[in-house]
């Protein structure tokens, strides 16, 4: 009956990238001068972490 060929898990994008999470980087001429700013925000931010 080949059970084992019927029964393979789906193979996507999603499930082959176990090493990375999210969207691959932009490149700075890519990004949106909003994100830009976003991200230096979030670096400048002051906190117990630091």
């Amino acid at each position: 009956m080949n059970l084992a060929e019927k029964l393979k898990p789906l193979q996507s994008a999603y499930t082959q990238s176990a090493n990375s999470v999210g969207a691959p980087e932009k490149s700075p001429e890519e990004k949106s001068d909003k994100t830009i700013a976003n991200e230096e925000s979030i670096d400048n931010q002051g906190g117990v972490n630091d």
